[in-house]
């Protein structure tokens, strides 16, 4: 099987008065994973219902180059440090492909589905004229096209595109 992108999302529990710590350590760690081989980016959504949970998701070319960076020992050097300011162990949870998408229930949903929506509607407005356009297809072969083309598009521009200036918006 070809190599697929990886997302690994972890889930945070940060002790009380330690958000700021754990800030500095999340600045260090997204530095350090952005040195290794596959790395490809690296989020952090605040948690709506919680101030102290966070969930950070990095994103790799395969599993095996996660794999290199998680057995790492920076990696390990910054998990001992983050014990020092997080509740609980570190749950690290990591998806092929799309799984991510359909096994994480959104901590806001209708944010999630705002957010959905704006990305989605200028891809369904414009995509299916230009492939009519350019291909003269029609029906049922124009939407088997026009949502392969959509769906990929949201997957892999506009979301992680909608999320990374999401948290820009939040830490403005």
């Amino acid at each position: 099987m070809k190599n697929q992108t990886v997302t690994s999302i972890v889930h945070h529990h940060i002790k009380e008065g330690k958000v700021d710590n754990f800030l500095l350590w999340l600045k260090k760690i997204r530095g350090e994973s952005s040195k290794f081989e596959g790395y490809i980016d690296a989020l952090l959504i605040d948690s709506c219902g919680n101030k102290n949970e966070r969930i950070s998701i990095f994103r790799f070319e395969s599993q095996g180059l996660l794999n290199k960076w998680l057995d790492s020992k920076i990696h390990q050097d910054l998990l001992i440090e983050l014990k020092l300011i997080v509740e609980r162990e570190t749950h690290i949870t990591s998806y092929a492909g799309l799984e991510f998408w359909f096994d994480q229930a959104p901590q806001n949903r209708m944010k999630m589905s705002l957010l959905t929506f704006i990305g989605l509607l200028p891809l369904v407005l414009y995509i299916p004229p230009v492939i009519e356009k350019i291909t003269g297809l029609n029906d049922v072969s124009l939407n088997a096209v026009s949502t392969a083309i959509i769906v990929l598009m949201m997957t892999y521009l506009v979301m992680p595109f909608v999320m990374k200036i999401t948290n820009l918006l939040k830490r403005s």
